[in-house]
């Protein structure tokens, strides 16, 4: 798993969901020891792939928890990870999360 992750290498300015919602931008942080997740490039894809229709734009699920708003994903951690099943991808989702924990 960690290796999986340690893959992947790509630093993230800032998330674009910033034109979609206003002032929730998410911004990278490099944890020591560890590689960024890049939200939009990583995180978005699997999660459309996951999630979609209900929780992206049209879905019955997108006004209230929009998943492609990282601030989303950070917000309902425990209801994400108990859903999806592929351990990869959770460790991924994890990733993301903790770099932002440790960057506030």
């Amino acid at each position: 798993m960690i290796l999986l992750i340690s893959g992947f290498t790509i630093v993230l300015c800032c998330c674009d969901t910033e034109a979609k919602h206003p002032g929730k931008r998410i911004m990278s942080a490099t944890v020591p020891g560890n590689d960024t997740v890049n939200f939009s490039k990583q995180l978005l894809p699997l999660l459309q792939k996951k999630c979609s229709p209900c929780h992206f734009s049209g879905g019955k699920m997108y006004e209230k928890m929009p998943f492609d708003n990282g601030v989303t994903i950070l917000n309902h951690e425990t209801g994400i990870v108990k859903r999806i099943k592929d351990q990869p991808a959770v460790a991924l989702i994890r990733q993301f999360i903790l770099q932002h924990h440790n960057s506030n």
